[in-house]
């Protein structure tokens, strides 16, 4: 095992994550399980305890007690909360000698970051995190230790952090079996782990989580420059210099300024892939049969597990086709204008046009994470306009702004200029606009957005 002795400062190197599929035993599946149930009681514990402190110096208060003699409030920083689940974790999680320390304290640091978005208004309240129902109480753990060396046997193999209690009652022999994870054969893994022992890359954490019937573990790295898997690419002179995309729904996934060849129509629509539509009928399949089986025997765990992996090969599908796309588009364009979509209230729709499963299934909020990476790696901007820009509504040749336009208008008519086009494509060719005119504030600058709202986001 390879042990890094030197760490690698911040301003020197770079932020990569590898995501490598592991192949457990059942002895390291139930030792996972174990950690993300310990996580999930954790959070609720602590969530329970801050939630409670409320309620009583609330219900304190409607009596005219004096703040000098309300209940004392919890400390809602991660130190405090921390404290707070070390101090009562014998009486709260008596079985918690068989976890690592830290699995719980990194539940309580991230409960406090969630309440200190919901005191910002960023963010809800936060919520209890559910124990029943498909893929709930596999909380993903992390654990933060730069000194360990992860990687093993040339990157086929990812330690498993034990606590002491385990390894005392296990022994040398059994400790040194159940601490090596299997990686299922990745080619990530092996050039991860040249990285770590050539002493040009470091791993800051690793999380290990459950998602599509699999188990994964996620390794943020630091590297250095030069050691990049994936190398900035220099920007091609030849490309255009600014590209819309504007979000479709539907049999559209999106639709550009300009039609590309091969990519889009002639209009410039790109045909959205549908790939949750067409495995709903061996969705609905999988869930009869998990609906028909008994909670806790072996076939009730079979069927789970056939209803996760259904769901993990629809989202590794709209992943791998929305990289192919951002790669495509960044490498067409040095600028790219998106729109900033309230998706969640647009899956919640009730009335009038319901896109529900279109955004389940287009996943747009993913695609421009994606762009953004993808724009990173090759020299290439991103603007984000603002939720509340008007980009169907104005027109794109004289700037003139609709009051009103119904979704069951799917022709764009200016009453201003006259022009006549389709109203995807008009609203794209204005995020292309927008895109251009966002260029000219600078990252950085402090310079607030102007009318157009635009979110600029470069990526170097």
């Amino acid at each position: 095992m390879h042990s890094v002795t030197v760490r690698i400062s911040s301003d020197l190197g770079v932020t990569q994550v590898v995501k490598l599929r592991l192949n457990p035993s059942g002895a390291q599946v139930e030792l996972l399980r174990g950690y993300c149930g310990t996580a999930r009681a954790a959070y609720n514990i602590l969530l329970f305890q801050v939630k409670a402190n409320l309620g009583q110096r609330a219900a304190e208060k409607t009596y005219d007690i004096p703040d000098a003699d309300l209940t004392p409030g919890l400390s809602w920083h991660k130190f405090g909360l921390e404290k707070l689940l070390r101090a009562n974790r014998d009486t709260w999680l008596p079985w918690h000698a068989q976890v690592p320390y830290l699995v719980l304290d990194r539940q309580a640091h991230q409960l406090a970051a969630g309440l200190a978005k919901w005191k910002t208004g960023a963010a809800h309240f936060p919520r209890f995190r559910k124990k029943r129902g498909v893929g709930a109480g596999l909380v993903p753990v992390t654990f933060k230790e730069t000194g360990a060396g992860w990687l093993t046997d040339g990157g086929r193999a990812l330690a498993l952090p034990l606590s002491k209690a385990t390894r005392r009652e296990l022994g040398s022999a059994a400790v040194t079996a159940l601490a090596s994870v299997p990686v299922v054969k990745d080619n990530r893994g092996r050039r991860a782990a040249k990285l770590i022992t050539g002493g040009r890359g470091q791993v800051q954490e690793v999380t290990f989580s459950f998602s599509g019937g699999y188990w994964w573990a996620s390794l943020r790295m630091r590297v250095l420059p030069a050691a990049k898997t994936q190398p900035t690419r220099h920007p091609d002179q030849s490309r255009a210099a600014a590209m819309g995309v504007d979000a479709g729904m539907g049999r559209h996934f999106a639709t550009l300024a300009k039609p590309l060849s091969g990519v889009t129509d002639e209009v410039g629509h790109l045909d959205a892939p549908l790939f949750l539509r067409r495995a709903l009928s061996d969705l609905a399949v999988a869930q009869r049969a998990y609906k028909r089986t008994t909670p806790g025997s072996a076939r009730h765990a079979k069927a789970l597990a056939r209803v996760q992996q259904l769901h993990g090969r629809v989202a590794a599908r709209r992943e791998t086709w929305q990289q192919h796309l951002a790669i495509t588009l960044t490498e067409h364009a040095s600028v790219i204008g998106v729109e900033t979509l309230s998706l969640r209230g647009m899956a919640r729709r009730t009335r009038g046009f319901r896109f529900g499963r279109s955004v389940a299934d287009n996943g747009f909020g993913l695609f421009v994470e994606l762009l953004t990476r993808q724009a990173a790696k090759r020299g290439a901007a991103v603007v984000k306009a603002d939720r509340f820009y008007p980009s169907s509504k104005t027109c794109s040749d004289c700037g003139a702004v609709k009051t009103k336009l119904p979704l069951s208008e799917r022709e764009y008519a200016c009453t201003a200029c006259g022009l006549r086009l389709d109203r995807d494509v008009n609203a794209a060719r204005n995020l292309a606009a927008l895109a251009s005119a966002g260029l000219t504030r600078p990252a950085g600058s402090g310079i607030p957005p102007g009318p157009t709202g635009a979110d600029l986001v470069l990526a170097a």
